[in-house]
């Protein structure tokens, strides 16, 4: 068993402890773009640790730092929790967020989060919901933490970062993994899938690489 094994499950020990078994619903908010392992661990965490674990994926245009649809997002969830740990696929549920304010209307959003929320609450009532954090920033937790104050009744679960070598996965790596791929002449598939192997889900790669190959033809 390797440290970030041991970790994991020692982390799952202390949230099943917390909770009291297996009786909760966790929800995780986020964009995934992409979907990497520190949300993969994240999510199985989840799964492992309560009766139901609901992803909530964000909306956002596409552009270069979001090339995902909802669509292809929600699928790269589902499949890779599928690939990695298929029986506890049936607790999973992924729902999509409200949409994002265009004009920085923060408060807008907020409220159609806690709209949201309040919903979850009473709909898996009298079950516990858990809002889990898992974020490399100060911003991350502190906007977390705002929602768990706004909403009586939902409690907070925070996740430690997985990181790789001392660094913390992020998409900003992964992004600039793949830019350097599109310099490649030919595109270097095997380097790629070696270099995105440490920090993206195997079912994530087999995506993109598929969807690489596919826009090249």
């Amino acid at each position: 068993m390797n440290h970030r094994t041991r970790r994991n499950k020692k982390l799952r020990n202390t949230i099943k402890k917390q909770n009291g078994g297996n009786n909760g619903v966790g929800i995780l908010m986020g964009r995934f773009q992409p979907f990497h392992k520190a949300h993969l661990a994240s999510v199985l965490t989840g799964l492992e640790c309560e009766k139901i674990f609901i992803v909530g994926v964000g909306q956002d245009g596409i552009n270069e730092k979001n090339p995902y649809t909802v669509e292809e997002r929600m699928d790269h969830i589902i499949g890779s929790v599928k690939e990695a740990k298929p029986k506890l696929l049936h607790k999973l549920r992924v729902l999509v967020l409200p949409e994002s304010p265009t004009d920085n209307n923060w408060s807008g959003w907020d409220k159609q989060i806690n709209i949201l929320l309040k919903d979850l609450m009473k709909k898996y009532k009298p079950l516990q919901l858990y809002l889990y954090a898992s974020g490399k920033d100060k911003t991350t937790a502190d906007y977390l933490k705002k929602i768990v104050d706004q909403n009586p009744g939902l409690k907070a679960k925070s996740i430690e970062p997985v990181s790789m070598e001392g660094e913390i996965i992020g998409a900003t790596t992964i992004r600039g993994i793949l830019n350097e791929f599109y310099k490649t002449t030919p595109l270097n598939y095997e380097y790629l899938e070696t270099k995105l192997e440490p920090y993206l889900p195997p079912y994530m790669i087999t995506s993109i690489i598929k969807n690489i190959k596919k826009e090249a033809k």
